[in-house]
């Protein structure tokens, strides 16, 4: 699993990430402090399934994609979407359970 964190709200920062707080050995951090990440979620929302999104970046969102996922102009296919973090984390949990599970 990878996640990217970068700096949305004045309060975010480098210095402020805790990259330990994910402590498991299948997950890499990323730190994109430039918000490249988060801009091109944005440009891509509409195919990726963050319409509803305004603004200029997707930010505090999961995207969970299986074994077979490609990535052509967009990733696909995606099998969880969710907006906020803390508010999908019961679904973003058990899909990630479930992948997990039958990946040995």
């Amino acid at each position: 699993m990878y996640v990217v964190w970068s700096n949305q709200l004045p309060s975010d920062s480098r210095g402020g990430w805790d990259p330990g707080l994910l402590d498991d050995p299948r997950i890499i951090e990323y730190w994109d402090g430039d918000g490249v990440t988060a801009r091109w979620l944005f440009s891509n929302r509409e195919a990726i399934g963050f319409e509803f999104f305004g603004g200029a970046a997707v930010w505090d969102s999961s995207l969970l994609f299986g074994p077979d996922a490609t990535w052509a102009a967009v990733p696909s296919p995606i099998e969880h979407l969710g907006y906020t973090v803390i508010r999908q984390r019961a679904a973003l949990e058990s899909h990630l359970y479930d992948a997990w599970a039958m990946s040995g």
